[in-house]
């Protein structure tokens, strides 16, 4: 007999207090159904929604529930705030802040161990397109590659960057042979395959599109390229990442996410990648334990409209199931649908059809206070009229004898109405939300469910950031981890070495290579199969002063000057042995494998040294970089060159 799975018992959880009604004195509370169903507050800057949202941070920290925070001001006092109402509880040690103006923990979004995460990531950084759109068929062209590119690098057991990402998609045929030898010696070379498939689409009768596989990933790159540049650089190329939104879900702790300015692109940015890692967090407690053991857990997200994405909005539908209340801060309604943004009514309607409760401070003008004065719609409004009426006339006929005479006929009439009727009439003007909200902290209550059905208004509960000490160093009492980063794949360095040393078999110095001292000899010229020989130079004769004949007699000897040594070969020079090809002589290609990457063309000739375990000519440029990162030759073959 099967056994039912076991059922976690439900933690007791006390309402939360939002304030007390500005009519009747009541208190106005949200218990745990509710609060799942999510919440929506909107109002201008500085009349009371983040110390709303902090009071409710710090009941969530009396019930032992946990939060995660988001938002755009550079204020410090809010973590240094949440740090001293945790180190009072003497629960520091569950507080996350990352902030980048004030660094405390790390937070890396790419870090983590999933392809369909890591794909999702940099997917969420393209521009958002309409599904009828003719870039659809890009966009899933760039979406395969990322899961392909991902899941291969992932193999690898190596820490990766954005960069290793972007060096599969702009430079394949050098990146991809490194990596297929790094899969080879793990044993999942059958990672590269349906990478090889996917480039394979670009071969026109038997020839690689170059421009054609630009084009197909050319928004890709520019993102790629963003980030491996961006102001967030480093902090993406971190080995590891101490907040894990998935663990602040499931432990209940408490995160709190500082994110640039509201207005800035980086910050958006970054907002995105946030917005997506929660995406991903919710899919994975939805798809193991359903819901959590400590719901409600709570996510506040202010100024949510400056880093929203459209996709967001299936989480306000899905997120209830697994105990997960979502409370939304923003200025105005409009930013919900702001389409610059990539934003549409729909999504405004999806996000704020979702919430159980809206609530309003003191609006500016603009479209707020007429859609929340059209949201509360329209009531039964009984009138009561009363009227009366007199009249008074007279008549008179000229054709009557008596009219002449001045007799007349005179009438004299009153009549009175009472009714009652009933008409459709505005729940609230629009003029409440903006003139009649005049002090911090008030409010109204725009869509209460129980037997109180109309708007309210109410004075909202707060709590000031400045009740911790200033100069109090909270950073160095929150918990902190040492771990052993792992090593890095660094195909960039890989693609950069090879480049440089393309350039200088092409006697092309790339421009970022440093220029060679000028008391340097220049190395010998490397030798071309197409080039005619030198005429030979005839050897001095002896006591004319040759480079090697002993100088005159009275002067001192002079050392031979050593000629330099390059950096930019892979592979040492051999001495030249009996049976050797000559040079310029292209070896046989029997043996070879076939390369899963486009072959050279006439212009961009093989490298010696990269595709084969021994360079085609003994006088090529000495080495310095012979050994990559695990210690062994480069070679595309995987084999290791014989000691000279």
């Amino acid at each position: 007999m099967m056994r039912p799975p076991p059922r976690f018992i439900q933690l007791p959880f006390a309402p939360l207090v939002f304030g007390r009604r500005s009519d009747t004195g009541d208190m106005v509370e949200v218990d745990a159904d509710e609060l799942v169903r999510h919440l929506a507050v909107f109002g201008t800057t500085g009349s009371g929604k983040t110390s709303l949202f902090l009071a409710l941070m710090l009941q969530l920290m009396d019930r032992g529930r946990g939060f995660i925070v988001c938002t755009t001001k550079h204020d410090p006092t809010m973590p240094r705030a949440l740090a001293w109402a945790a180190m009072q509880r003497q629960q520091l040690w569950r507080l996350r802040v990352f902030d980048p103006a004030h660094p405390v923990h790390v937070y890396n979004p790419t870090a983590t161990t999933n392809p369909l995460a890591l794909a999702s990531l940099y997917f969420s950084q393209l521009p958002p397109i309409e599904p009828s759109s003719e870039a659809k068929h890009y966009h899933d062209i760039q979406f395969e590659f990322l899961l392909l590119a991902c899941s291969a690098i992932m193999a690898t057991g190596l820490r990766h960057v954005p960069n290793d990402i972007l060096q599969l998609a702009r430079s394949y045929e050098i990146a991809g042979p490194k990596l297929r030898k790094r899969l080879q010696a793990l044993g999942k070379e059958d990672r590269m395959a349906d990478l090889d498939a996917f480039f394979r689409r670009f071969y026109r009768r038997g020839e690689f599109q170059v421009n054609e596989a630009q084009e197909a990933l050319s928004g890709l790159t520019s993102v790629l390229q963003g980030l491996d540049v961006g102001r967030f650089a480093g902090l993406l190329s971190q080995p590891f990442s101490e907040v894990d939104l998935l663990q602040a879900c499931r432990r209940g702790l408490w995160v709190y996410m500082g994110l640039p300015a509201a207005m800035d692109a980086d910050g958006g940015q970054l907002g995105r990648l946030f917005l997506t890692d929660l995406i991903m967090a919710i899919d994975e407690i939805q798809r193991t334990e359903g819901e959590l053991v400590h719901a409600p857990f709570v996510i506040v997200l202010d100024e949510f409209p400056s880093y929203a994405l459209p996709q967001f909005a299936r989480v306000f539908e899905q997120a209830r199931s697994s105990g997960i209340g979502i409370l939304l801060g923003a200025q105005t309604v409009s930013s919900l649908s702001d389409r610059a943004a990539g934003l549409s009514d729909g999504f405004r309607d999806r996000v704020l059809g979702n919430c159980a409760h809206i609530l309003s401070f003191r609006l500016g003008p603009g479209e707020g206070a007429e859609y929340f004065s059209q949201f509360t719609g329209k009531a039964d409004r009984p009138i009561v009229q009363v009227s009366e009426t007199e009249s008074r006339g007279r008549t008179w006929s000229p054709l009557a004898p008596s009219s002449w005479v001045g007799w007349t006929n005179r009438t004299d009439g009153r009549a009175s109405f009472s009714g009652y009727r009933v008409q459709k009439d505005l729940v609230m003007e629009s003029r409440r939300l903006t003139h009649e909200l005049a002090s911090r902290g008030q409010a109204i209550w725009l869509s209460p469910k129980d037997e109180e059905t109309l708007p309210f208004p109410f004075w909202s509960l707060w709590a000031e950031t400045s009740a911790a000490p200033a100069g109090w160093d909270y950073a160095a009492q929150c918990a902190r981890w040492d771990r052993i980063p792992l090593p890095p794949l660094d195909l960039g360095r890989y693609v950069r070495f090879v480049n440089i040393r393309r350039s200088a078999a092409h006697g092309v110095a790339p421009p970022d290579a440093p220029a060679p001292h000028r008391n340097h000899a220049a190395p010998a010229p490397v030798p071309d199969a197409t080039s005619q020989p030198a005429a030979e130079t005839p050897s001095p004769a002896p006591g004319t002063g040759g480079p090697q004949e002993a100088p005159a007699q009275g002067r001192r000897r002079r050392r031979p000057t050593l000629q330099p040594t390059s950096l930019i070969s892979y592979v040492p020079p051999r001495k030249p042995k009996r049976g050797t090809p000559e040079p310029g002589r292209q070896p046989s290609t029997a043996s070879q494998p076939p390369l899963p990457y486009p072959p050279p063309t006439a212009s961009q000739p093989e490298l010696s040294g990269i595709d084969g375990d021994q360079p085609r000519d003994t006088h090529t440029i000495a080495t310095a970089f012979d050994q990559d990162g695990d210690g062994t030759r480069l070679t595309s073959e995987g084999h290791t060159p014989e000691p000279p």
